[in-house]
């Protein structure tokens, strides 16, 4: 099992027992954020590129002092989790070169 989420079992409309054999599709994840990931997802309020989600993160108060690496790195664990994604937008970063806008999933 992965350890950034855990499934648990649909439970049967005609059954008021949890099924042991539950179709992938009826699973409901829930995920386990921790403080970074909540702070980050609470930043992500609109579509920003990296450097906006840093500075937001940044910016908030009582979030934990994170590096941009690190900031990235969650980042992209909430992309794997399916809490963010990217817009398919880029915009220009201050190096030239064009940064990815993500948003959180609908």
């Amino acid at each position: 099992m992965n350890k950034f989420w855990r499934v648990k079992q649909a439970t049967t409309q005609t059954s008021s027992k949890t099924s042991s054999l539950a179709k992938p599709e009826d699973l409901i994840v829930d995920y386990q954020l921790n403080v970074s990931e909540e702070f980050l997802l609470k930043a992500l309020i609109r579509p920003r590129t990296d450097a906006d989600l840093i500075e937001a993160f940044r910016n908030m108060k009582f979030a934990p002092k994170l590096s941009d690496s690190a900031i990235r790195t969650y980042r992209a664990t909430l992309v794997k989790k399916g809490l963010i994604e990217a817009t398919g937008e880029r915009l220009p970063a201050t190096n030239g070169r064009k940064a990815q806008v993500w948003q959180r999933t609908k």
